[in-house]
């Protein structure tokens, strides 16, 4: 079986961006935990597309385009080429979500999140809704902060299509934040109530209603001069030895919010306080922490 194993920054998806050589120590990580993992199967070949300026020193087949132009053209033959494919790319811009239709139409057997549930999930206005939809509590999301209830007054905003805490604020009253919007072209944002809280997340495995808890994860984020800041994630670093979590899990299930589809699933917001929990729901490719942390 060959499995094509594809990882945005260094498979070439940012040839053309000077961006590139900040974020490859990440995506390297991740895409080295994944081959490692996969070589280690009986009866597996591996490959793996590379951006030309980095090192060909995989234990894996390699798929190098030579500029930008050749990028789809040597993805859609690697993806040809393989039994199955596993992505690890942002869903900002719609990127993942194209990539996973791409593997879909080409038949090829797509080892992840389904680009239905990567469509829903890389919004969170859409997500906030599906998730409103079946039941399962959350924080009230709006793409108008007219709708937060008129008694908060701090309110987070964020993009409605991002990830982390990119361009990510928190207003202490109403009257800030609406002279910051008038000073601004703003669209495509989603607005919040701000919830105190211990920033936590868990790594779950769905599909057709049924959900697998794979970790309990703890968020590093702060807030300077207004400013979210995230330095990173303890993954596995909650012990769920009481079951809550997994209960949460199995009581709350995301997976039948999208319904005949596998979803891996990082539930980046759950924030632990006295009247309730709040979630922000992404697919995700949260891969390097999991390996790292024996999951």
């Amino acid at each position: 079986m060959r499995i094509f194993a594809y990882e945005h920054i260094t498979g070439g998806g940012l040839m053309d961006q000077r961006s590139q050589a900040a974020l490859a120590p990440e995506g390297e990580a991740m895409l080295r935990a994944l081959v490692q993992d996969l070589v280690a199967i009986p009866d597996v070949e591996v490959a793996a597309m590379r951006d030309p300026r980095l090192p060909l020193d995989l234990p894996a087949t390699m798929c190098v385009p030579e500029s930008k132009r050749d990028f789809w053209p040597v993805f859609c033959r690697a993806v040809r080429e393989s039994d199955a494919a596993w992505l690890i790319a942002p869903e900002q811009d719609g990127i993942l979500e194209r990539l996973s239709r791409e593997v879909v139409t080409a038949g090829c057997r797509l080892l992840g999140s389904h680009p239905d549930a990567v469509h829903i999930t890389a919004s969170k206005l859409r997500t906030a809704e599906a998730l409103t939809a079946a039941g399962v509590r959350t924080i009230p999301t709006s793409g108008d902060e007219r709708a937060i209830p008129a008694d908060v007054e701090q309110i987070v905003v964020k993009p409605d299509d991002g990830v982390g805490c990119q361009d990510t604020y928190l207003f202490q009253l109403r009257t800030e934040l609406r002279t910051w919007l008038r000073d601004r072209a703003v669209s495509g944002r989603a607005f919040q109530p701000y919830v105190r809280g211990t920033a936590l997340s868990l790594s779950i495995l769905c599909c057709n209603g049924r959900a697998r808890l794979l970790a309990c994860n703890r968020q590093h984020v702060e807030v300077n001069d207004g400013r979210f800041e995230f330095s990173g994630v303890s993954v596995n670093a909650i012990r769920d030895s009481d079951g809550r979590y997994a209960q949460l899990v199995l009581s709350e299930v995301v997976g039948h919010e999208l319904p005949d589809r596998w979803i891996v699933v990082h539930d980046q917001d759950m924030r632990q306080r006295r009247m309730g929990r709040g979630r922000n729901l992404r697919a995700h490719r949260g891969i390097s922490g999991i390996h790292a942390s024996g999951v």
